[in-house]
Protein backbone atom coordinates (compact mmCIF):
# COMPACT_ATOMS: atom_id res chain seq x y z
CA UNK A 1 0.00 0.00 0.00
CA UNK A 2 3.09 2.09 0.57
CA UNK A 3 4.21 1.91 -2.90
CA UNK A 4 0.59 2.40 -4.22
CA UNK A 5 0.07 5.39 -2.20
CA UNK A 6 3.57 7.29 -3.51
CA UNK A 7 2.66 5.89 -7.14
CA UNK A 8 -0.50 7.84 -6.89
CA UNK A 9 1.05 11.10 -5.45
CA UNK A 10 3.89 10.79 -8.33
CA UNK A 11 0.84 10.70 -10.81
CA UNK A 12 -0.99 13.43 -9.36
CA UNK A 13 1.96 15.69 -9.34
CA UNK A 14 3.06 15.00 -13.35
CA UNK A 15 -0.63 15.52 -14.01
CA UNK A 16 -0.75 19.17 -12.47
CA UNK A 17 2.53 19.92 -13.96
CA UNK A 18 2.01 18.99 -17.35
CA UNK A 19 -1.46 20.78 -17.30
CA UNK A 20 0.22 24.34 -15.94
CA UNK A 21 2.74 24.47 -18.27
CA UNK A 22 0.77 23.71 -21.07
CA UNK A 23 -1.32 26.68 -20.17
CA UNK A 24 1.62 29.20 -19.01
CA UNK A 25 3.32 28.12 -22.78
CA UNK A 26 0.41 28.35 -25.25
CA UNK A 27 1.25 31.79 -27.26
CA UNK A 28 -1.07 34.60 -28.11
CA UNK A 29 -2.37 33.73 -31.78
CA UNK A 30 -2.18 36.43 -33.93
CA UNK A 31 -4.02 35.05 -36.60
CA UNK A 32 -5.97 31.18 -37.80
CA UNK A 33 -3.21 30.31 -39.56
CA UNK A 34 -1.85 28.46 -37.04
CA UNK A 35 -4.46 27.15 -34.99
CA UNK A 36 -7.15 24.81 -35.23
CA UNK A 37 -10.04 23.22 -33.39
CA UNK A 38 -12.22 20.16 -33.97
CA UNK A 39 -14.88 19.02 -32.17
CA UNK A 40 -17.68 16.40 -32.94
CA UNK A 41 -15.73 16.57 -36.54
CA UNK A 42 -16.35 19.83 -37.32
CA UNK A 43 -13.32 22.07 -37.72
CA UNK A 44 -14.02 25.33 -36.39
CA UNK A 45 -11.21 27.41 -38.65
CA UNK A 46 -10.59 27.70 -41.97
CA UNK A 47 -8.68 24.91 -43.19
CA UNK A 48 -6.87 26.55 -46.83
CA UNK A 49 -3.84 27.64 -45.72
CA UNK A 50 -3.88 26.81 -42.18
CA UNK A 51 -0.39 25.26 -40.90
CA UNK A 52 -1.90 23.24 -38.05
CA UNK A 53 -4.43 20.51 -38.26
CA UNK A 54 -7.18 19.57 -35.95
CA UNK A 55 -9.17 15.97 -36.67
CA UNK A 56 -11.84 15.13 -34.19
CA UNK A 57 -14.43 12.17 -34.02
CA UNK A 58 -18.08 12.37 -32.69
CA UNK A 59 -17.48 13.14 -29.27
CA UNK A 60 -14.27 14.41 -29.43
CA UNK A 61 -11.79 17.50 -29.16
CA UNK A 62 -8.81 18.15 -31.15
CA UNK A 63 -6.66 21.38 -30.59
CA UNK A 64 -4.00 22.41 -32.47
CA UNK A 65 -1.69 25.58 -31.77
CA UNK A 66 1.57 26.29 -33.75
CA UNK A 67 2.93 25.81 -37.08
CA UNK A 68 3.01 22.30 -38.40
CA UNK A 69 1.41 21.22 -35.05
CA UNK A 70 -1.25 18.21 -35.43
CA UNK A 71 -3.62 17.23 -33.12
CA UNK A 72 -6.12 13.98 -33.43
CA UNK A 73 -8.83 12.26 -31.39
CA UNK A 74 -10.92 10.16 -32.78
CA UNK A 75 -12.22 6.03 -32.72
CA UNK A 76 -13.86 6.16 -29.64
CA UNK A 77 -15.70 8.76 -27.50
CA UNK A 78 -14.90 11.56 -24.78
CA UNK A 79 -11.26 11.37 -26.57
CA UNK A 80 -9.09 14.73 -26.27
CA UNK A 81 -5.89 15.96 -28.11
CA UNK A 82 -3.94 18.61 -27.36
CA UNK A 83 -0.74 19.73 -29.58
CA UNK A 84 0.93 23.21 -28.87
CA UNK A 85 4.24 23.91 -30.55
CA UNK A 86 5.67 23.74 -33.84
CA UNK A 87 5.77 20.67 -35.37
CA UNK A 88 4.13 19.04 -32.76
CA UNK A 89 1.81 16.21 -32.82
CA UNK A 90 -0.66 14.62 -30.21
CA UNK A 91 -3.63 11.96 -30.54
CA UNK A 92 -5.69 9.78 -28.75
CA UNK A 93 -8.28 7.01 -29.45
CA UNK A 94 -7.28 5.03 -31.95
CA UNK A 95 -4.12 3.68 -32.41
CA UNK A 96 -2.66 0.53 -34.41
CA UNK A 97 -6.26 0.37 -35.50
CA UNK A 98 -7.31 -0.37 -31.98
CA UNK A 99 -10.27 2.24 -31.03
CA UNK A 100 -10.00 3.87 -27.57
CA UNK A 101 -12.16 5.79 -25.66
CA UNK A 102 -11.58 8.88 -23.06
CA UNK A 103 -7.93 8.76 -24.20
CA UNK A 104 -5.91 11.99 -23.54
CA UNK A 105 -3.09 13.21 -25.01
CA UNK A 106 -1.16 16.94 -24.59
CA UNK A 107 1.99 17.77 -26.20
CA UNK A 108 3.84 21.10 -25.29
CA UNK A 109 6.52 21.70 -27.63
CA UNK A 110 8.52 22.09 -30.81
CA UNK A 111 8.87 18.69 -32.74
CA UNK A 112 7.67 16.47 -29.07
CA UNK A 113 4.83 13.86 -29.67
CA UNK A 114 1.77 12.73 -27.40
CA UNK A 115 -0.10 9.39 -28.41
CA UNK A 116 -2.79 7.79 -25.78
CA UNK A 117 -5.42 5.22 -26.87
CA UNK A 118 -5.31 1.30 -28.24
CA UNK A 119 -7.86 1.07 -25.08
CA UNK A 120 -9.67 3.35 -22.67
CA UNK A 121 -8.63 5.98 -19.76
CA UNK A 122 -5.33 6.18 -21.29
CA UNK A 123 -3.09 9.45 -20.77
CA UNK A 124 -0.13 10.57 -22.55
CA UNK A 125 1.58 14.30 -21.80
CA UNK A 126 4.87 16.09 -22.85
CA UNK A 127 6.35 19.30 -21.84
CA UNK A 128 9.73 19.59 -23.37
CA UNK A 129 11.37 19.61 -27.01
CA UNK A 130 11.70 16.94 -29.35
CA UNK A 131 10.26 14.29 -26.68
CA UNK A 132 8.04 11.23 -26.85
CA UNK A 133 5.01 10.25 -24.66
CA UNK A 134 3.21 6.66 -25.40
CA UNK A 135 0.72 4.85 -23.51
CA UNK A 136 -0.99 2.71 -25.89
CA UNK A 137 -2.01 -0.77 -27.00
CA UNK A 138 -0.60 -2.24 -29.78
CA UNK A 139 -1.13 -4.86 -32.74
CA UNK A 140 0.71 -8.01 -33.10
CA UNK A 141 0.79 -9.78 -36.47
CA UNK A 142 1.77 -13.43 -36.21
CA UNK A 143 1.39 -15.54 -39.09
CA UNK A 144 -0.82 -13.38 -41.11
CA UNK A 145 -3.20 -12.74 -38.21
CA UNK A 146 -3.25 -9.69 -36.28
CA UNK A 147 -3.77 -9.59 -32.88
CA UNK A 148 -5.40 -6.82 -30.83
CA UNK A 149 -3.79 -6.25 -27.52
CA UNK A 150 -5.22 -3.99 -25.25
CA UNK A 151 -3.63 -0.93 -22.75
CA UNK A 152 -6.31 1.18 -20.35
CA UNK A 153 -5.35 3.23 -17.99
CA UNK A 154 -1.98 3.77 -18.80
CA UNK A 155 0.17 6.86 -18.30
CA UNK A 156 3.04 8.36 -19.81
CA UNK A 157 4.63 11.44 -18.98
CA UNK A 158 7.64 13.55 -19.88
CA UNK A 159 9.10 16.86 -18.74
CA UNK A 160 12.30 17.83 -20.06
CA UNK A 161 13.51 17.63 -23.50
CA UNK A 162 14.92 14.78 -25.51
CA UNK A 163 13.47 12.52 -23.43
CA UNK A 164 10.95 9.31 -23.90
CA UNK A 165 8.52 7.66 -22.04
CA UNK A 166 5.98 4.50 -23.17
CA UNK A 167 3.60 2.93 -20.73
CA UNK A 168 1.34 0.14 -21.62
CA UNK A 169 1.61 -2.62 -24.42
CA UNK A 170 4.09 -0.67 -26.87
CA UNK A 171 6.82 -3.15 -27.02
CA UNK A 172 4.91 -5.93 -29.70
CA UNK A 173 4.72 -8.38 -26.85
CA UNK A 174 1.27 -10.12 -27.28
CA UNK A 175 -0.43 -9.49 -24.11
CA UNK A 176 -2.65 -6.83 -22.64
CA UNK A 177 -1.60 -3.86 -20.27
CA UNK A 178 -3.47 -2.13 -17.59
CA UNK A 179 -2.61 0.48 -15.09
CA UNK A 180 1.15 1.32 -15.89
CA UNK A 181 3.06 4.46 -15.35
CA UNK A 182 6.50 5.59 -17.02
CA UNK A 183 7.58 8.79 -16.09
CA UNK A 184 10.44 11.46 -16.99
CA UNK A 185 11.28 14.19 -15.08
CA UNK A 186 14.48 15.31 -16.65
CA UNK A 187 13.38 19.58 -16.88
CA UNK A 188 17.51 20.86 -16.89
CA UNK A 189 18.97 18.14 -18.90
CA UNK A 190 20.58 17.83 -22.28
CA UNK A 191 20.67 14.18 -23.33
CA UNK A 192 17.58 13.14 -22.00
CA UNK A 193 16.12 10.35 -20.57
CA UNK A 194 14.02 6.73 -21.05
CA UNK A 195 11.61 4.96 -18.92
CA UNK A 196 9.30 2.27 -20.16
CA UNK A 197 6.54 0.44 -18.19
CA UNK A 198 4.59 -2.32 -19.60
CA UNK A 199 3.63 -5.62 -20.93
CA UNK A 200 1.83 -6.74 -17.50
CA UNK A 201 0.07 -4.35 -15.13
CA UNK A 202 1.08 -1.57 -12.46
CA UNK A 203 4.32 -1.61 -13.61
CA UNK A 204 6.29 1.59 -12.94
CA UNK A 205 9.09 3.06 -14.64
CA UNK A 206 10.76 6.20 -13.81
CA UNK A 207 13.66 8.40 -14.26
CA UNK A 208 14.58 11.64 -12.33
CA UNK A 209 17.41 13.37 -14.16
CA UNK A 210 19.52 13.40 -17.34
CA UNK A 211 21.12 9.88 -19.18
CA UNK A 212 19.00 7.22 -17.54
CA UNK A 213 17.11 4.94 -18.72
CA UNK A 214 14.56 2.94 -16.41
CA UNK A 215 12.21 -0.32 -17.38
CA UNK A 216 10.04 -2.53 -15.66
CA UNK A 217 8.40 -4.60 -18.48
CA UNK A 218 7.24 -8.17 -18.74
CA UNK A 219 5.96 -9.05 -15.22
CA UNK A 220 3.29 -7.37 -13.01
CA UNK A 221 3.72 -4.71 -10.46
CA UNK A 222 7.34 -4.12 -11.29
CA UNK A 223 8.97 -0.65 -9.82
CA UNK A 224 12.02 0.65 -10.81
CA UNK A 225 12.92 4.56 -10.26
CA UNK A 226 16.26 5.75 -10.91
CA UNK A 227 18.32 6.72 -10.04
CA UNK A 228 17.93 4.39 -6.85
CA UNK A 229 16.19 5.00 -3.80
Amino acid sequence: MTHATRIDRLVGLAVGLGIGAALAATPGIASADDFQISIDGMDLFPTDGNTATATSGMGDIAIAFGVGSDASASGGVGDYAFADGAGTDAGAGSSAGIPGSYDFALATGAGSIAGAGGGNFDTAMVNGNDSVAVASGDAVTDGGTTTNYLANNDFAYVLGSNSQAYGGNYFGVETDSNYDTAMVIDPFGTAGSTASAGTGDYDFAAAFGDMLHAMAVAVNDMITILPSL
